[in-house]
């Protein structure tokens, strides 16, 4: 009966069970984990020099225009405010993350998720964001505009 219940390695069915299931939850406890200690240690940004990222020549803009750009995933905005004013924010709100969509004819963002409206300047006009739109600075360097966005 014991040659019954040995695998071919001689290894009892009980044991390679054992060893199959303490495997196998040693591996989802990792992956429900992993996640988890991600979000309570994350990495550290590095620091440096910032990107300046360029928009395009000043003769291609429109007031009250905006052209989206994204830079490691983290999206932005440049708007021509005036003949001679630029300014360039993040486009997630300050609420809960959504992504913020400029409407020219109101000169203001609009955040779809929960209503949340930003003046051009970036401050709260309405709804629960907390606070202003994060704002990277705009640079004019002969005819064209340029971010100085942060690192990712």
């Amino acid at each position: 009966m014991a040659a019954i219940n040995k695998m071919n390695n001689g290894l009892p069915r009980r044991q390679f069970l054992d060893y199959f299931l303490s495997v196998g939850l040693a591996t989802v406890l990792v992956a429900m984990l992993a996640p988890i200690g991600a979000y309570l240690w994350p990495a550290r940004k590095r620091g440096g020099a910032q990107d300046v990222i360029d928009a395009g020549p000043i003769k291609d803009w429109r007031v009250a225009n905006a052209r989206n750009f994204q830079v490691g995933g983290h999206p932005f905005a440049v708007i021509r405010i005036s003949e001679s004013e630029f300014k360039a924010y993040s486009l997630a709100c300050p609420h809960l993350g959504c992504i913020v969509q400029w409407d020219g004819p109101t000169r203001t963002f609009k955040c779809p998720c929960h209503a949340g409206v930003f003046s051009q300047d970036g401050k709260v006009v309405s709804g629960p964001p907390p606070g202003p739109l994060l704002a990277y600075e705009v640079i004019v360097v002969g005819d064209n505009v340029k971010v100085r966005v942060p690192p990712v």
